[in-house]
């Protein structure tokens, strides 16, 4: 036992390191840790995105599609009365002395139009999905297709082709047809991760 200044004794912890205590357990938590956190990271195991839509196909698929432009139509609206509204305040006028009803229509209509290209096109091309796509398990283009060049083009591309021809006709076609009638003009089509 050493003695320090104080004349007391100093205590010397005696610590054994871990290894030699338990040889084995350093080298299986570290195996079993590393074994987890691979599998988290392996993207085609993790969502079935690599072979496109597995289960949801034809139909089904089309169905799936409908109900993710719902949600985004939803949000959309939601967004543009918003904006209707703080235009609104901005002007410090009520929107009935401000404009008439058919001024307010058509602007509505232009703000909806506004919002809703941008909405898909940058939720698209800075996201990966709308948030009605997301939240309905579905993507535009494989993961390789999304690091190419041309895929915001595309993204552009199908999106004003769906606009163009009316936003409902094009997706009905499709539901018809049983195939994604936007994706094969564009050169993305829409994939199932479920």
């Amino acid at each position: 036992m050493l003695m320090n200044q104080n004349n007391s004794p100093e205590i010397t912890p005696n610590i054994q390191p871990l290894e030699k205590k338990t040889p084995g357990l350093k080298k299986s938590i570290k195996s079993e840790t590393t074994k987890n956190y691979f599998s988290r990271l392996d993207f085609s195991e993790q969502n079935d995105f690599s072979g496109g839509s597995q289960k949801r196909k034809g139909l089904k698929l089309a169905l799936w599609t409908w109900a993710s432009a719902a949600v985004d139509h939803l949000m959309i609206f939601g967004t543009s009365c918003l904006f209707l509204l703080i235009g609104t305040f901005v002007l410090q006028k009520s929107a009935q002395i401000a404009v008439t009803y058919q001024m307010l229509g058509s602007s509505a209509a232009v703000i909806y139009f506004v919002i809703s290209i941008s909405y898909f096109v940058l939720f698209r091309i800075f996201l990966g999905a709308t948030m009605g796509e997301y939240s309905c398990g579905l993507r535009l283009g494989q993961p390789t297709e999304r690091m190419n060049k041309t895929y915001s083009a595309r993204i552009i591309i199908r999106t004003l082709y769906i606009t163009a021809t009316g936003i409902v006709i094009l997706p009905l076609l499709s539901v018809l047809f049983k195939k994604d009638i936007a994706g094969q003009f564009s050169g993305v089509s829409i994939y199932s991760l479920k």
